[in-house]
């Protein structure tokens, strides 16, 4: 999935490094999106997951040989109509409500749909149907939510077996339990979306015995993304100094105060003031006050840091013979939100460097 430019990676390039590594099929929200990436991997099968019913979106698809994942009726409609009469078939995906209850065709009308497009004169031509899990992290129970939608989704996939058409459930959480659990034969033949799991944060799993447990810490999945920056000014407070806006923060001792040029219009989370730590010579120093929109204060005077030390916002840093790290989830934790919000907040303001 490169969704929301690939969950803040930049997803013309985790596109291309993906396609080095073998992958054929990518996943997106927008046609917007789609058809950016169309421009970069003219050769991949790209679905875009946005529901659309004006013809503008259709014929941008067809011209750009997306393969839209439809919801509705009327995107069924629209796209025929941008389709017209051309003899090249346009392929689709169609998506079922299973219990997400967001976008999809009731369970119901799964018979009628699979009706519809066996006509053979249809420009329209289904290749897959997907579900979306909402608790995938408890694949792995028996009675849980996953179970029960994929059950569901068992009986709508009947009205559509074929060696042609793929069904593709999985997310990053079932993928792990897929792994964890490999006799569990409800997960076994489902396709997969991983999303989460491929920027290196490894999606949470419930209702695990302790061999399992014990498996699923072992994995190792290394973060894609670091937020690195550099202290950009210092100062010395002495004991009773406020710092930043509404004077919230308060140094209890002679302290030095190092300003780092990331702040809420980055991505940096006005929530995570006064909260997270940040680290600099490889020592974890905390956010000291309110994190402005174009700053954010440190407290470095256990680091012995000065203006120009970098400074590593998220990931792993070693300097001076010690190692910190400073995950998504644990800054996700602190700001009462996901990994995926950490990630995809940071904005086009900070820039993307590969290596």
């Amino acid at each position: 999935m490169l969704k929301a430019n690939a969950y803040g990676h930049g997803d013309i390039e985790i596109a291309l490094a993906l396609r080095n590594e073998g992958a054929k099929c990518f996943g997106v929200a927008l046609v917007e999106e789609g058809v950016r990436l169309r421009e970069h991997i003219p050769d991949a099968s790209l679905l875009v997951f946005q529901p659309f019913a004006d013809l503008h979106s259709a014929r941008a698809v067809v011209a750009n040989r997306l393969t839209p994942v439809l919801s509705s009726w009327d995107s069924i409609r629209a796209l025929e109509s941008a389709a017209g009469a051309d003899s090249a078939q346009t392929e689709i995906h169609l998506k079922f409500n299973t219990g997400m209850a967001r976008l999809g065709f009731a369970p119901s009308e799964a018979e009628k749909l699979a009706a519809y497009f066996r006509s053979s004169h249809r420009s329209l031509i289904v290749r897959g149907i997907c579900t979306h899990l909402f608790a995938g992290e408890d694949a792995l129970h028996g009675d849980g939510h996953t179970h029960v939608q994929l059950k569901l989704f068992s009986e709508i996939f009947e009205h559509f077996k074929s060696n042609e058409i793929c069904g593709h459930v999985l997310n990053s959480s079932a993928c792990l339990a897929r792994f964890l659990g490999p006799d569990n034969l409800v997960l076994k033949h489902w396709g997969a979306r991983p999303g989460l799991s491929l920027y290196g944060v490894k999606a949470p799993v419930t209702g695990l015995n302790a061999e399992a447990i014990s498996r699923y810490e072992k994995i190792d999945l290394r973060p894609v993304m670091r937020v690195i920056s550099k202290v950009v000014h210092a100062q010395r407070l002495a004991n009773g100094d406020t710092v930043s806006y509404g004077g919230r923060y308060q140094v209890k001792r002679e302290s030095t105060i190092g300003v780092v040029p990331i702040g809420y219009a980055d991505g940096y989370m006005r929530r995570l003031s006064s909260k997270a730590n940040m680290s600099c010579r490889g020592r974890l120093v905390p956010v000291a006050g309110t994190v402005c929109m174009d700053f954010t204060m440190i407290d470095m005077t256990a680091a012995n840091a000065s203006v120009g030390d970098e400074v590593v916002v998220l990931g792993a840093q070693n300097a001076d013979g010690q190692t910190a790290m400073i995950s998504a989830q644990e800054l996700a934790d602190l700001a009462g939100t996901n990994a995926y919000e950490i990630l995809t907040n940071f904005s086009a303001r900070v820039p993307r460097v590969y290596v």
